[in-house]
């Protein structure tokens, strides 16, 4: 063969060569690939007749299953399930009972009442929206400066409801029956907030494959947590927020994944370019440099939309979002870069303006449209005035910011997070983490520079995320446990192996948590003020006496009774009852922890007027109240009212009037040393946790006269 070697530009022209046709023989080889591929995913459509048929048996009978199910349905299908039956099996059976039991415990469902804000915030507005329904509205819904956007409740819990509100009317319509009920009512939000909660699952589930980590242990910690058993199927706007965080810190998690991936490869490439003595070889590590993904604006979108989502649901979102943010615009920033450091971090803080702007914009006009002051009609002309707009995290913000507001919900010392709070929320695990960040931190002052613990790495973030959070909440008097919810995510990627800990052949932590957690769900879920949502159920099916037009109902003792599960019609006619066939308007009066004299004279007025207007329409009156008050009550009605027992219900605690326990001490305050005696007094105790209802009627002896022009006064 000719040497032409010695001809200018030949090798450069054998170079070229040899690229084309290795461009030519890859491609060649993608296209046998797809061919086979093609032929392997070759549809039933192919297959006319008996042929299909007979293929169908065939691979039925040889259990090639997943083979029959590809012939059906999308491989994408196909392959999530197979992952998903693969993933059931990866992970301990401890896990999947504890998820199982939280369905179980949003379908029994609980009885517990956390905090009124669990449905004042949420289903006690969105249910009135979308039934029509008598509800009360509390004053973070006022139309002129409301604090609570709807958006996220209107689409999270309106949207079931409205399904549910289209099936019952479909239903009705052709069997009569109603779809519409109190459990229903109760039971389908709860429903979706489970259904969210696994997206926790799902992001610790995500970290721990990313850092192979244990996840097992990471999952079962989190399931059998009381956090997730009894706040993740409740609909707190800061259970959406433990999601919302959640999710955030996965998107940021993988990113940091991503990017130490990618400057690892990029660095391994570069360094094998600047070596490489030959063209070809330079060519060849320019093509795998293109493939190289790229991750410095990797979930850019999502993350700014996710910001926006949760600073609308609760402005308090900011606090657990700066730590994961910063990390998400530092990592992998290089000073080699075309860019400096700086501008790689302003160009990753730019990215998220679009997408935050816009849905912010969309929120604002959502809730100025809800709200009223805004119509579309001055949309159309553009007549809106800045007092039309309501932006309801500024209002948030705005209102907070005044501390006579925040006196009227009660200050807190800055230290009540910290030292009372998260131990409340997660017991050993919460006591740990505190612990862990506290040596974290002392390692990373203390430590020679070589020692110091990484500040780049998942669990870095975590800790940073869990301190800032934890840190930004103590600054602020108000102080709730629930505000700390989302931080669970946090404390189990840090110490969940932490509760492993062995002495001897014991577990002590592991044991302290899963005690922990029961006591917590019972409490929580059963018993305290349990006897709220069974005693509004009772009213929504009682039956009245004939004739009875009006109930008044007084709450004392208990917290703020919701009004939306009783289905109250703001208008009565034969379409728009909901559960009740008759006419009674319920109207329920919460006197909170007011002393006995006032709901005495409560009673009474609501008696007087009773008596006033009985030839106008029949009015019945009951007070709630629980069983041990019920003596007190008496005592100072002096004879003026007669108590019927309807109803009672229980277990029923409030930490607010708990039952006297002075039946276990005698007269000289020693505790009685008899078992019978304590046995007995423990039963009696028992028995008082219990929430009752009384019917409530003016005893003969009363002069009713007295009270004819205060009880007109109250027509």
């Amino acid at each position: 063969m000719v040497n032409l070697g010695w001809i200018p530009g030949t090798g450069l022209l054998r170079q070229a060569w040899d690229a084309t046709r290795l461009a030519g023989a890859i491609i060649e080889k993608r296209r046998e690939k797809a061919v086979v591929l093609a032929r392997q995913a070759q549809p039933i459509q192919t297959f006319k007749g008996a042929k299909a048929t007979a293929r169908v048996k065939e691979l039925f009978y040889a259990g090639q299953y997943e083979a029959v199910a590809r012939l059906f349905l999308p491989h994408a299908l196909v392959n999530t399930a197979i992952t998903t039956r693969d993933l059931y099996f990866k992970i301990w059976d401890l896990y999947w009972i504890f998820a199982g039991l939280r369905v179980l415990l949003a379908l029994c469902p609980q009885i517990g009442y956390v905090h009124p804000d669990e449905f004042f915030q949420t289903v006690e507005v969105v249910t009135g929206d979308v039934f029509h329904t008598h509800v009360e509205r509390s004053w973070e819904f006022n139309v002129t400066n409301p604090i609570r956007s709807m958006v996220i409740p209107t689409v999270l819990f309106g949207s079931p409801l409205q399904l549910l509100k289209g099936l019952n009317a479909v239903v009705h319509y052709y069997t009569g029956w109603r779809v519409i009920s109190v459990y229903w009512t109760l039971v389908l939000p709860r429903l979706i907030t489970v259904a969210l909660s696994f997206g926790v699952d799902y992001a610790v589930y995500q970290i721990c494959l990313l850092h192979k980590h244990s996840y097992n242990k990471c999952l079962t910690t989190l399931a059998s947590s009381y956090v997730m058993l009894v706040f993740g199927s409740r609909t707190f706007s800061n259970t959406l927020e433990m999601i919302f965080v959640s999710m955030l810190l996965y998107m940021v998690v993988h990113c940091m994944k991503r990017t130490a991936e990618t400057v690892y490869l990029q660095s391994l490439v570069q360094e094998a370019y600047d070596k490489a003595d030959s063209v070809t070889e330079k060519v060849k590590l320019n093509r795998k440099k293109k493939i190289i993904p790229e991750h410095d604006f990797k979930y850019f979108w999502p993350i700014s939309v996710l910001c926006i989502v949760g600073f609308f649901n609760r402005p308090t979102f900011v606090c657990f979002a700066v730590a994961p943010l910063f990390y998400w615009f530092q990592r992998g920033v290089a000073t080699d870069s075309y860019f400096t450091p700086f501008q790689i971090f302003n160009f990753r803080m730019a990215s998220l303006v679009p997408g935050a702007a816009l849905t912010g914009c969309l929120f604002v006009l959502f809730d100025s449209l809800y709200y009223g002051e805004l119509t579309w009609h001055k949309l159309w002309w553009l007549t809106m005035s800045w007092s039309d707009w309501k932006c309801t995290p500024l209002q948030f913000i705005l209102y907070n910011v005044v501390p006579g507001n925040l006196d009227q919900h009660g200050t807190h010392p800055h230290y009540l997070h910290t030292l009372i709070n998260i131990p409340l929320l997660f017991g050993p695990l919460g006591v740990i983490s505190l612990i862990s960040a506290a040596y974290f931190f002392c390692e990373m002052l203390c430590n020679e520079w070589r020692k110091k613990p990484g500040v780049r790495t998942a669990y870095a973030l975590t800790t940073f995320t869990f301190m800032v959070s934890l840190g930004s909440l103590s600054l602020i008097p108000h102080q709730e446990p629930r505000f700390l919810i989302p931080l669970i995510l946090p404390l189990v990627i840090m110490n969940a192996h932490k509760l492993r800990w062995r002495l001897g052949g014991w577990r002590p932590l592991l044991g302290l948590w899963y005690l922990f957690n029961v006591l917590m769900v019972i409490f929580y879920g059963f018993i305290h003020q349990g006897g709220v949502l069974p005693t509004i159920s009772f009213i929504a099916n009682q039956k009245f006496q004939s004739g009875t037009q009006e109930a008044n109902f007084v709450f004392s003792h208990t917290y703020m009774p919701p009004q939306f599960l009783l289905l109250q019609p703001k208008s009565y006619s034969p379409h728009s009852r909901i559960i009740r066939d008759d006419d009674v308007r319920i109207r329920f009066h919460d006197l909170a922890g007011a002393s006995m004299e006032v709901l005495s004279e409560k009673l009474i007025t609501l008696g007087s007027r009773s008596d006033f207007l009985s030839k106008q329409r029949a009015i019945e009156n009951f007070v709630v109240l629980p069983s041990h008050l019920i003596r007190q009550l008496m005592v100072k009605s002096q004879d003026r009212l007669r108590f019927e027992p309807i109803f009672k219900v229980s277990p029923h605690l409030s930490t607010e009037s708990p039952p006297s326990f002075d039946g276990f001490f005698n007269k000289l305050g020693d505790v009685r040393a008899g078992p019978m005696e304590i046995g007995s007094e423990l039963i009696t105790t028992l028995t008082h946790m219990t929430l009752s209802m009384y019917r409530v009627t003016l005893s003969n002896g009363l002069h009713k006269v007295e009270l004819l022009a205060e009880a007109a006064e109250l027509i």
